[in-house]
C-alpha cells in the first residue's frame, strides 16, 4: 500500500477515534456550559488543510449511523492557525477536533489526546472493525 493511503487511512481512523473520546467526554455531567454548547449536537473540526475531500465521505458515513450529530468542518488559513487554534483551546469555545500537521506534534503534546492503544491496524478492514469495537464497547458502558 502506497504511503499516502496509509496516511489518508489513518487520518480517517484518528479522526473518529477523536470524535467518538468527544462524544465521551462531552455526553456526562449536567454542568450548565456544558449543556449550551452541545445542545446543537454538531461537531466542530478545525483544519489548516485544503483537502476536505478525503474527509467527505467518512464525515457522511458516521453522520448516516449517527443522525443525531452533525459534523462541520472549517477550514482555517494556515498562516494564522496555529496562532488561532492556541487562543481557541484556551478559551472557552474551542473547536471539538482540532487537526494539526504531524510537524506541530512534538510542541502541541500536552495538548494531544492519543487513540487506544491497537486502534490503527495495517489494513482498513481491520481499522473499521477495531472502531466498531471501540465504538459498541463505548456504548455499552453508558
Amino acid at each position: 500500500m502506497k504511503p499516502y493511503v496509509w496516511i489518508l487511512i489513518s487520518a480517517v481512523v484518528v479522526i473518529f477515534a477523536t470524535i467518538i473520546g468527544i462524544i465521551i467526554a462531552t455526553s456526562g455531567g449536567s454542568s450548565k456550559s456544558s449543556t449550551q454548547k452541545n445542545s446543537d449536537n454538531t461537531l466542530v473540526v478545525w483544519r489548516g488543510i485544503d483537502n476536505d475531500e478525503v474527509f467527505k465521505e467518512a464525515i457522511k458515513e458516521y453522520e448516516e449511523e449517527n443522525p443525531e450529530l452533525k459534523i462541520k468542518v472549517v477550514k482555517k488559513d494556515l498562516m494564522d492557525y496555529e496562532l488561532n487554534s492556541i487562543n481557541a483551546l484556551l478559551s472557552d469555545d474551542p473547536p471539538d477536533i482540532w487537526s494539526i500537521p504531524s510537524s506541530w506534534i512534538p510542541r502541541h503534546q500536552d495538548k494531544l489526546s492519543s487513540a487506544p492503544t491497537g486502534f490503527l491496524a495495517d489494513n482498513p478492514s481491520k481499522a473499521k472493525e477495531n472502531l466498531e469495537a471501540n465504538k459498541k464497547s463505548i456504548e455499552e458502558s453508558f
